[in-house]
C-alpha cells in the first residue's frame, strides 16, 4: 500500500505543478485580471472533523495546503477563484486508524464584508487516498465532492488573512468498488491566507 500512496502523492503533485504552470500562462496571454498586482495566492490551514453517518466513530486531523488562482476580480469587488487544495492527515477510527492524502480542485467564490472581513463559499470534487481500514469503503481511493463556507479576517488590506472555515465533505467510491457506504463528515479548519 505504501507504494500505491507514494505514486498517488507524486502523480498529485505533477498535476498540480502543471496545473499552475498552464493557468499562469494563460491568464498572462489573456490579460487577465488579477486581484492587486498578484497571480495567485496561497491557504494554509490545520483542520479536525468528525463523520455522520458510519458505523463507528471517525475523527479527523489535516493539515492543507491550497494555491488559488484568479478568475475574476471586477464585479462589485467580489473575486472568484480556482483553486488546487492538498491535504494530507490522520483518520481515526475506533478499530483502526491511518492516513489520508487528498489533492482536491475547487470553485472559491469572495464577497467583501467591509474592509476588514471577507465571506467566501466554495464547492469542490476531490480525490482521496487512505489506508485506514473504513468499513464503508471498498477500496482505498474514493472520490470526495464537498461545499464550504469560510470568513477570513484581513490583517491589511494587501497582506495576510486569518482564515476560519467550515465544510461538510462527502467520501466515497461512486460504486467502483462495493461496499460503497460513503463517509460524510464535518470539517473545520483554521489557518492562514496570502
Amino acid at each position: 500500500m505504501i507504494s500505491t500512496a507514494r505514486s498517488f502523492l507524486i502523480v498529485s503533485v505533477l498535476a498540480f505543478v502543471l496545473g499552475a504552470g498552464a493557468s499562469a500562462r494563460a491568464m498572462a496571454s489573456a490579460g487577465a485580471m488579477a486581484p492587486a498586482g498578484a497571480i495567485e495566492h496561497w491557504d494554509f490551514s490545520v483542520g479536525a472533523g468528525i463523520s455522520h453517518n458510519t458505523e463507528q466513530d471517525m475523527d479527523f486531523r489535516l493539515i492543507s495546503a491550497r494555491k488559488r488562482f484568479p478568475l475574476y476580480d471586477q464585479w462589485a469587488r467580489s473575486r472568484a477563484w480556482w483553486g488546487l487544495e492538498f491535504s494530507v492527515g490522520n483518520v481515526e477510527l475506533e478499530t483502526d486508524d491511518g492516513y489520508e492524502v487528498g489533492i482536491t480542485p475547487s470553485l472559491i467564490y469572495e464577497v467583501p464584508l467591509g474592509d476588514s472581513f471577507e465571506l467566501y463559499f466554495e464547492a469542490a470534487i476531490g480525490f482521496l487516498y487512505t489506508e485506514a481500514e473504513v468499513p464503508e469503503f471498498g477500496m482505498d481511493f474514493n472520490f470526495t465532492p464537498q461545499v464550504g463556507v469560510g470568513l477570513k479576517f484581513l490583517l491589511s488590506p494587501t497582506g495576510p488573512a486569518i482564515d476560519l472555515r467550515y465544510r461538510i465533505r462527502h467520501a466515497s467510491n461512486a460504486g467502483i468498488e462495493h461496499p460503497n457506504g460513503g463517509v460524510d463528515a464535518s470539517l473545520v479548519f483554521l489557518g492562514i491566507s496570502f
